[in-house]
């Protein structure tokens, strides 16, 4: 059954927020350059998060996987980069579309089930990744978390439009994020 396609509407990007490994000095560096003979790796301890400041305790912090701490820490500086005022997203009808691969950090704590901790199910999940942002920023748009391999950022992307369109909500944060910790994806 064909669906007829909605009105198209002119959708601007007001605020972008990046996280790139191999010390790039700004995030417009890594666009203009072409890095494909080698991987890059993040300089800093992932693990450092300034959780108090997400009102997230020590022990739920512990147990979040970094693509949550990230996805916090870049979306809100694509908000403070965009001008928006946090008090304009929180309670609006904004979406939150995340794509993201590899679930390596859960894996890794399910190697030992003894040391699992509290937190687990909400911090290791990959669909939390929207869904915790959603809660901290307080939006009361679609929240939903996908996995298409490679594609699922630019998939993020298109189901906001798509969001946008249909009036479904009225301002959209969309994320992706790809964080390799293990080398199993690459030896199994």
């Amino acid at each position: 059954m064909a669906c007829k396609d909605p009105k198209p509407t002119s959708i601007a990007v007001i605020g972008i927020g990046c996280h790139f490994p191999g010390d790039v000095t700004s995030d417009w560096d890594c666009y203009r350059t072409t890095n494909n003979d080698g991987g890059h790796f993040l300089t800093e301890d992932i693990s450092l998060f300034d959780a108090s400041f997400f009102s997230i305790s020590p022990a739920e912090a512990m147990a979040m996987d970094p693509m949550q701490r990230l996805l916090l820490e870049v979306t809100y500086k694509a908000l403070e980069n965009s001008g928006t005022p946090l008090s304009r997203v929180s309670g609006s009808k904004t979406s939150c579309f995340v794509g993201c691969f590899t679930k390596d950090y859960e894996e890794m704590q399910r190697r030992d089930i003894e040391l699992a901790p509290k937190y687990q199910s909400t911090g290791a999940s990959q669909t939390m990744l929207s869904n915790r942002l959603r809660y901290f920023f307080d939006m009361k748009g679609p929240s939903i978390t996908l996995d298409t391999a490679c594609s699922s950022g630019l998939v993020a992307v298109h189901l906001a439009c798509q969001s946008l369109r249909t009036g479904e909500s009225s301002m959209a944060v969309v994320g992706g994020s790809n964080l390799i910790l293990s080398p199993d994806i690459q030896i199994r």
